[in-house]
């Protein structure tokens, strides 16, 4: 563009438009005022050809009368002798009275019939007068007698009429040319004669009107036959100085306006720029970031509501910005730092660290069962949860500490600087905020926390290693039951050795590698054996006998535990109805995970296996912990009330370390609670726990379910079961976890033998009664 500058275009824009606008107007006025002014020379013109029309007229008809007169008078007389002296003397005084010439005249008198003519001179002419009149006569105008005189004519010339005209025509006539014109056809510029003084006579020659041809003396037979024109020519010099006074103040005015408008155009664009740099400065402020625009400019106009909505909407922009830097570093329901600020905050503290020395640690804090506490209460009250523990750690914590949410029940702990001990204690205040329980809508709700711990730079010098071996420790933590735990080398070696296992499931379920073990229960009434529960261990060709509880947590996270549950519901099924055709009809009870569960087609794998080994679904009970009954509470009901109507029977594994309502447990078809071992263990030296199983034994019955006790590991144990009621139990007092061929073997010999298996259990069988505990 050529003109880059607003300001330049407005001031070319206005010029060119005053400019062309001016061209216009002084054309159109240039134009009007000529055709004015030749309208008005035209009038003028006309005025005066009347004037000297009837001049003429008037002349001509007192010309031709006296003419006449002297016909008359003269036709008998003798012809003038052109000796004779001064002839006109007499004749212009007493022959033609009344016209009032200017100078003699002089008259030319010729008789038909004698051919004789006399050219009568005025007696003052002197020689330049004579040519002139000489000439004259020659152009004069002739009368012919109407007497009976024939031949008898006269001429006078009109001579006087280029004399006494300008004084009749006025003194806009003057100088006026009367010209007197034979022919129209040919110009000849010798033979001029007009009234005009000798120096304007020399230049009108080749100035005569186009198409006019003067009088010369050879002309006058032309000019006699016929009419003679009459040139009037006029001085334009005054009307051409009045058109080019009018074009000197349309250019005054032109030259005028055209300042004008570049001084308003300057000021037009200069009120319509300095806005827009204003505006201009503003939005690249805003480009860079700064939203402090300047203080507001009070206009009324567009400009001034264009900078109106420019304030708005950086304030609106600086509003949304500040939002999104809150939802981009900060937690939207704890209002506590985020994942993406604590990772900042991390990596500051480790660059800060290798740079200038120094030492802190990181803490993952995860809440234990906080799942179930979203299913069973709703996600409202887990909320409520979550930001009572983000309010209760903000107040423990320093000012220089960094506790960050990073989702769901997952916290971080950045501890700045201090020794093991002061990390120590800060753990331990940590820990000391699960002491009382949340209030939960006047509902005191128990929530623990395990806690993992890595220091820098001990454990690690990269951001993201400190992180992974801190979630490692409190993994560690979370399966140890112990609260908190420091990262150690080998919980690299666990994690690794469970990615191992993971690579390893499906190859031990294609080649058998699974082993079932069941463990007797008995009645407390009369110390019957009546079922079994089946428990799974995985014999791994290079680490020997693995426990459930070091596999099946990550079968059931990696989805391998459907895999699992298959081989399970196969070889059980198949053990069962052997058992059943040797004539021991053997109740057995099968741990499933809470995937099964919400499977919709487990319940189609369950009926299968019963029909392929001839098994009668009263001799199967399923066991499902509560924690996996209230992952989908829903789905799970719907498969119990399936499995029910199949003839399955259903228990509810570790009652009592959940969260379920008992007004969900009453509507399930259940047929069997089940005491965790933790509170059997602790019920003789803890009256809380046994008054929970005193209490757990009383609502089964009252709901109509068989209650179960176990982890039974002392006769004390058992007694103290018998008095509250409770309907079975099993634990190591009873038996340990055995072969299918111990088993039959330990069911022979106690049918021989009607007493009760004995009850002393070694240290070896205690660690051996953890590994058999199903997971």
């Amino acid at each position: 563009m050529l003109f880059k500058s607003l300001r330049e275009r407005i001031l070319v824009f206005f010029s060119l438009l005053i400019i062309v606008l001016q061209l216009v107007s002084f054309s159109v006025l240039n134009s009007t005022a000529r055709d004015s002014e030749a309208r008005r020379v035209d009038a003028q013109r006309a005025a005066q050809e009347r004037v000297v029309a009837d001049i003429i007229e008037s002349r001509y008809v007192l010309l031709e009368s006296s003419l006449l007169s002297i016909a008359a008078t003269w036709q008998n007389q003798p012809l003038l002798q052109t000796s004779t002296a001064n002839p006109a003397a007499s004749f212009t005084a007493n022959n033609l009275p009344g016209l009032s010439w200017n100078k003699p005249n002089a008259v030319y008198l010729a008789h038909g019939n004698t051919q004789q003519s006399a050219l009568l001179w005025p007696a003052e002419a002197n020689q330049a007068e004579s040519n002139i009149l000489t000439t004259i006569s020659e152009l004069g105008a002739a009368a012919t007698s109407e007497h009976p005189v024939r031949d008898a004519f006269v001429y006078a010339n009109q001579y006087y009429l280029a004399v006494s005209l300008p004084a009749a025509l006025g003194e806009d006539a003057n100088p006026a040319t009367l010209t007197l014109v034979a022919s129209l056809n040919d110009l000849v510029s010798s033979a001029v004669l007009n009234t005009l003084g000798l120096e304007l006579r020399a230049n009108i020659g080749s100035a005569a009107p186009s198409g006019a041809v003067l009088l010369q003396k050879e002309k006058l037979p032309q000019a006699l036959l016929g009419d003679v024109p009459l040139l009037l020519l006029g001085n334009s010099s005054a009307s051409v100085s009045d058109v080019d006074r009018q074009k000197s103040v349309l250019m005054l005015l032109m030259a005028a306006a055209l300042l004008l408008t570049l001084l308003g155009g300057y000021a037009l664009a200069d009120e319509l720029t300095r806005p827009l740099k204003d505006l201009t400065r503003a939005a690249a402020q805003i480009k860079s970031g700064d939203y402090n625009l300047p203080a507001k400019q009070y206009r009324q106009d567009e400009i001034g509501q264009l900078a109106s909505t420019l304030s708005h909407m950086c304030e609106t922009i600086a509003e949304r910005e500040q939002k999104i830097i809150g939802l981009a570093y900060a937690d939207s329901l704890t209002c506590l730092p985020n994942r993406a600020l604590f990772d900042d905050r991390l990596n500051n503290a480790v660059s800060q660290g290798i740079r200038h020395g120094g030492n802190f640690s990181i803490a993952i804090m995860d809440l234990d069962r906080f799942k179930y506490i979203n299913d069973v209460l709703g996600h409202e009250a887990g909320d409520y949860v979550l930001c009572e523990v983000a309010r209760r750690l903000e107040s423990v914590l320093r000012e220089s500490d960094t506790v960050a949410r990073l989702g769901g029940d997952e916290f971080a702990i950045l501890l700045s600087g201090g020794s093991e001990y002061q990390v120590q204690a800060a753990v331990n205040k940590i820990l000391d905020i699960f002491d009382e329980p949340v209030n939960l809508n006047g509902q005191p709700l128990d929530v623990a926390c395990s806690i993992g711990i890595a220091h820098f730079p001990q454990h690690g010098e990269d951001a993201s290693l400190l992180l992974r071996r801190a979630d490692m420790a409190m993994y560690a933590a979370k399966r140890f039951n112990a609260g908190f735990s420091y990262y150690t080398p080998e919980c690299d070696q666990h994690q690794e050795q469970h990615l191992s296992l993971l690579g390893d499931i499906k190859r031990a379920v294609e080649e058998d590698e699974l082993q079932l073990h069941y463990q007797p229960k008995i009645s407390l009434d009369n110390n019957e054996h009546i079922a079994v529960e089946t428990l799974l261990r995985w014999q791994h060709p290079h680490r020997g006998l693995i426990p459930p509880q070091e596999f099946i947590p990550f079968a059931e996270h990696t989805g391998a535990i459907k895999l699992i549950t298959r081989w399970l519901l196969v070889h059980a099924m198949r053990q069962c109805g052997r058992w059943h055709s040797q004539g021991l009809n053997i109740q057995m009870s099968l741990n499933i995970s809470a995937r099964d569960l919400i499977d919709p087609e487990f319940p189609t794998h369950v009926s299968n296996a019963l029909e392929e080994n001839n098994v009668k679904p009263e001799l199967i009970c399923l066991e499902i912990t509560e924690s996996a009954l209230m992952q989908d509470p829903a789905k799970a009901r719907r498969t119990i009330d399936v499995l029910s109507t199949m003839g399955i029977k259903m228990s509810i594994d570790d009652y009592g370390t959940g969260y379920s309502s008992l007004a969900y447990v009453k509507n399930l078809s259940v047929n069997e609670l089940k005491i965790d071992r933790e509170f059997v263990s602790n019920m003789m030296h803890n009256a809380e726990d046994s008054a929970i199983v005193k209490s757990t034994i009383e609502l089964g019955h009252n709901l109509g379910m068989r209650v179960v006790a176990e982890g039974i590991e002392h006769e004390n144990e058992m007694e103290l079961l018998k008095d509250f009621g409770c309907d079975q139990g099993q634990g190591f007092l009873i038996s340990h976890a055995l072969t299918a061929n111990e088993l039959e073997a330990w069911y022979r010999n106690r049918a021989e033998s009607e007493q009760p298996v004995d009850g002393e259990v070694s240290n070896t069988s205690e660690d051996q009664a953890r590994i058999d505990k199903s997971a």
